[in-house]
């Protein structure tokens, strides 16, 4: 089980569409910040277009 970061993470959910706790568990806590701010931005002004996740509009 390799350990995600920020980058990785993103990559994973724009894949599978999910994460899993295990790979959460893993990330720093400045992972996990940058990775739940980007989803929320990209919930936001993303349109749920899996495609723009991690793009700043």
């Amino acid at each position: 089980m390799a350990i995600l970061n920020y980058l990785t993470a993103l990559e994973a959910f724009k894949e599978n569409g999910s994460i899993t706790l295990l790979d959460v568990k893993q990330m720093s806590y400045q992972d996990l910040n940058d990775f739940f701010e980007d989803l929320k931005y990209w919930k936001v002004y993303g349109g749920n277009d899996i495609a723009k996740l991690g793009q700043k509009y």
